[in-house]
């Protein structure tokens, strides 16, 4: 009676054990396909993001992914005001500026959409005739560039980083292409005096 009481009770535990060891398995597969951890390593992103913060990029965010594809299957349409993680490599023909002799991830805020008209006048940007309201740049990196009119054409956006007196984007480096942005920027999980949501 004793013994087959144990051999349950053992029973039980293993099928808690494994049960727990399929869930970690799971969880990790999901976190390593939809959730990539990333370290910032310049302050372009200031204030929002600064050098060191350490960031989870939902991949999933602007389309469907198999398992250890980073290429998506289905695309959606990123918003405006995202901060994305755009992935550089040597063979960018159609946006040359964005070029690397090694592959590089660069964390920038999408403000220019496929079919938008954007303009630049003394650091303050326009799209479509109507002023951005930028609350994340403030006064003292907002820079004084000036573009004239542009139409963002399909399959391309325009990145800018919030501290853009320091940071290197569309303004210099010109349209990136949607492709390439790997997913929207969703919390700074490290250090944990900077643990946050990112909007």
């Amino acid at each position: 009676m004793r013994e087959a009481k144990l051999r349950r009770f053992h029973e039980k535990e293993q099928n808690i054990a494994q049960g727990a060891f399929l869930a970690c398995m799971t969880t990790a597969i999901l976190l390593y396909d939809f959730l990539l951890p990333l370290k910032v390593i310049s302050d372009s992103m200031s204030p929002t993001l600064k050098t060191g913060d350490q960031v989870l990029v939902n991949e999933m965010a602007y389309g469907l992914r198999l398992p250890f594809k980073r290429s998506p299957i289905i695309h959606r349409r990123p918003a405006r005001g995202d901060i994305c993680i755009l992935r550089t490599s040597p063979d960018f023909r159609s946006a040359p500026g964005w070029r690397t002799e090694e592959p590089r991830f660069y964390v920038k805020r999408i403000v220019g959409l496929p079919g938008d008209i954007l303009m630049i006048k003394k650091g303050r940007i326009f799209i479509n005739g109507h002023g951005l309201r930028e609350p994340y740049v403030s006064a003292e990196m907002r820079g004084d560039d000036s573009i004239k009119s542009l139409r963002i054409p399909a399959g391309f956006c325009f990145l800018a980083g919030d501290a853009r007196k320091i940071s290197a984007d569309s303004r210099g480096l010109g349209l990136a292409l949607l492709r390439n942005v790997l997913g929207k920027v969703e919390a700074i999980y490290w250090p944990p005096s900077r643990l946050r949501w990112v909007r």
